[in-house]
């Protein structure tokens, strides 16, 4: 779990840390309203991709964890918003990505309407944080449920002789977008 952001006064001292479990009341946003959904709230899991293609050994949904890789893969992630906000209209997806990946090549995808995969990234050795803002409609559009599916391809095209090891260490999205004007049935 993700620490959430919250910031104390400056004369409070910190003298150590607590499991503290508040349970949360959800409620729909207003007809037309923006809204933005922080990472912390939105959840995510490795998938089976759009096609039917394997679920990755890079991310460990059991244990939210990523794992140390050291060959090409194909990672399918849904991210799933909170059921009130389920029928609001994407506008924009922050993706931040924390990562290893020296000498290695990491492609960010989304997926149309046609389930075909979009180019939203391309990143040659990344190593730190990368921030990827997402503006594209054809591929923020929530599904039934509210997930949206994002894709992270890494070393697609690369030589067998690559053998350095890999590890994504954390991948976070915000959503910000509108409330329909008309509730959802």
């Amino acid at each position: 779990a993700r620490p959430l952001p919250l910031r104390l006064p400056a004369e409070v001292e910190q003298r150590g840390a607590s499991l503290l479990v508040v349970p949360l009341h959800w409620e729909a946003s207003s007809a037309g309203a923006q809204v933005t959904v922080p990472s912390p709230l939105v959840a995510m899991r490795s998938v089976v991709g759009p096609q039917g293609q394997a679920l990755s050994s890079c991310y460990n949904n059991l244990r939210r964890q990523w794992l140390t890789q050291s060959g090409p893969a194909d990672v399918h992630l849904r991210f799933s918003v909170p059921p009130p906000l389920r029928s609001m209209r994407v506008e924009q997806a922050t993706l931040r990505l924390d990562l290893n990946c020296p000498s290695r090549q990491l492609d960010v995808a989304g997926f149309n309407l046609d389930r075909e995969p979009v180019l939203l990234g391309h990143y040659s050795g990344p190593v730190g944080r990368v921030t990827l803002r997402i503006r594209d409609d054809g591929v923020l559009r929530l599904d039934e449920n509210g997930g949206l599916l994002l894709a992270l391809y890494v070393d697609r095209q690369a030589s067998p002789d690559n053998d350095t090891a890999w590890r994504i260490e954390d991948a976070q999205l915000e959503l910000t977008g509108r409330m329909p004007d008309e509730p959802a049935p």
